[in-house]
C-alpha cells in the first residue's frame, strides 16, 4: 500500500492514537490501584523507594505520553483537514469541530454529573453549579477546584478546544512570516511558561497556577508541531526535525521525567518524538510499500477509531473498580496488584462499550452536524456549473 499526499487517510495515526489510549488506560489503571501513578521525587530525582510490585510496574508510569501523543497527531489531522477543504472558512472550521468534539462530550459530561452510580453533581450548592456550569462551557481546565473535577480526563479535551480557537493566529503567523517563524514563536511560549512552571516546582514543590498550566499556549509548540509536519509532508517539503534520529527525543523524554528541574519539558521531548515517528511512518508508508496489519495493529486501529470516547469514558469506570473489589471480597483492596489486574480487565468491557457510544452518539453527531453545514455552507456553483444552468435557462 503505498500513500501519497493525496491520500484521504492515513491509517497509521489510527494506530498511533489506538497505542496513546491504551498507554492512558493503563496510567490510570496504575494510579487508581496504588494511589499515586509516579516515582515520587527525592530532592531533584526521583526514588525508587516503592512497593516491588510498582518498580515492576514502573515503565507504565510513563503512560502519560498518550496525552503529547494525542495533541501532535490533533495538530497534524486538524491542520491536514482545513489545508484540503474545499472551502477554507474559519467559521466553517469551527463548526465541524464542534460537531466533532462538543456533544458526545456532553452526552459524558451529563452522564457522569447525574446518573448512578456516579452522580457527582447534586446541584445543591453554588459550588456544585460552578463545577457543572464551567464544564459545560468547557472552562474548567483554568480552575484548580474544577481542573479535575467530574471526570479527570476532561480538562485536555478543554485545552485541545482552546487550540482549536488559537488555530488562526497559527495560521495567521504563518502567512506572514513562515512555518520557522511561527514553531519559533509557539515553541518560546510553551518553553517560556514551562521553564516558569518548572522553576516553580523545583523551588517550592508547589505546581504552577492551574489557569497556567491549563491554558492551550502551555502546549501550543506540542500542538503545532504537529500541524507543521503536516504542511511539510502536503507540499514534499523536508519535515521538521527529519535528521535527527528516531531515538534521541524518546530518550530525552525518559531522562527529564526523572530530574525535577527538566520534567516540566518532557511533554515538549514526547511531542517532538512522536513528531519524529510520524515522519517515519509518513516515509516508510510512501517508499515501503505500508505497514502489515496483523492482529495486534488490528486491535490499535479499533482503539484508535474510538479513542475519543474511551477517552471520554474510562475513567469514571476504573473508579468504580476498587469499590467492586472491595464489596466483592473486602480486604482485597488492599492488595494494588489485584486491582490493577482487575483495572486492566475493564479494557475490553470499556472497549467495546465506546465501540457502542462511537456508533450511537460520535457518528449521529458527525453526520448531524454535516447536514447542519450542508443547509449553512452550500456548495458554491463551479463555472462550468454556472455555465450550463444558464444555458438551460435559455
Amino acid at each position: 500500500m503505498r500513500i501519497s499526499s493525496d491520500a484521504s487517510h492515513l491509517p497509521f495515526l489510527d494506530h498511533l492514537r489506538g497505542a496513546a489510549i491504551l498507554m492512558v488506560f493503563v496510567f490510570h489503571a496504575l494510579g487508581i490501584s496504588y494511589g499515586f501513578d509516579q516515582l515520587k521525587w527525592d530532592g531533584w530525582w526521583r526514588s525508587f523507594d516503592a512497593p516491588t510490585s510498582f518498580l515492576v510496574l514502573s515503565p507504565i508510569t510513563l503512560g502519560w505520553i498518550g496525552v503529547p501523543i494525542f495533541f501532535v497527531v490533533s495538530g497534524f489531522c486538524i491542520h491536514l483537514s482545513h489545508q484540503r477543504s474545499t472551502d477554507p472558512r474559519i467559521s466553517l472550521f469551527y463548526l465541524k469541530r464542534f460537531f466533532r468534539i462538543y456533544p458526545p462530550y456532553l452526552a459524558a459530561l451529563l452522564v457522569f454529573s447525574f446518573l448512578p452510580p456516579w452522580s457527582y453533581i447534586p446541584l445543591n450548592s453554588r459550588e456544585s453549579v460552578t463545577q457543572f456550569l464551567s464544564h459545560v462551557f468547557m472552562v474548567h481546565n483554568y480552575g484548580e477546584s474544577t481542573f479535575y473535577g467530574i471526570n479527570s480526563t476532561f480538562w485536555s479535551v478543554a485545552v485541545e478546544s482552546h487550540l482549536y480557537l488559537i488555530y488562526p493566529i497559527l495560521l495567521a503567523i504563518v502567512h506572514r512570516s513562515g512555518w520557522k517563524t511561527a514553531l519559533a514563536i509557539s515553541v518560546t511560549t510553551e518553553i517560556g511558561l514551562r521553564g516558569f512552571a518548572a522553576f516553580q516546582f523545583a523551588a517550592t514543590e508547589s505546581h504552577a497556577p492551574y489557569w497556567m498550566i491549563g491554558a492551550p499556549v502551555f502546549y501550543w509548540f506540542s500542538w503545532s508541531v504537529g500541524a507543521a509536519a503536516a504542511d511539510a509532508w502536503l507540499n514534499r517539503r523536508p519535515l521538521p526535525f527529519q535528521r535527527i534520529p528516531l531515538v534521541v527525543f524518546p530518550l530525552l523524554m525518559v531522562l527529564t521525567s526523572f530530574f525535577k528541574p527538566l520534567a516540566m519539558f518532557s511533554f515538549v521531548f514526547a511531542s517532538l518524538g512522536t513528531v519524529s515517528l510520524i515522519q517515519f511512518l509518513l516515509d516508510r508508508a510512501d517508499h515501503a510499500g505500508g505497514i502489515h496489519e496483523g492482529f495486534l495493529l488490528k486491535h490499535l486501529r479499533l482503539a484508535g477509531t474510538v479513542s475519543y470516547s474511551i477517552y471520554l469514558l474510562h475513567f469514571p469506570v476504573l473508579v468504580l473498580v476498587p469499590k467492586i473489589v472491595t464489596k466483592l471480597s473486602p480486604g482485597a483492596g488492599n492488595h494494588p496488584m489485584l486491582l490493577m489486574a482487575a483495572c486492566t480487565a475493564c479494557w475490553i468491557p470499556v472497549l467495546a462499550g465506546s465501540w457502542v457510544f462511537y456508533q450511537t452518539v460520535e457518528k449521529t453527531s458527525i453526520a448531524f452536524g454535516k447536514r447542519v453545514l450542508r443547509q449553512w455552507f452550500p456548495k458554491p456553483l463551479t463555472a462550468a456549473a454556472r455555465v450550463a444552468g444558464a444555458s438551460g435557462a435559455d
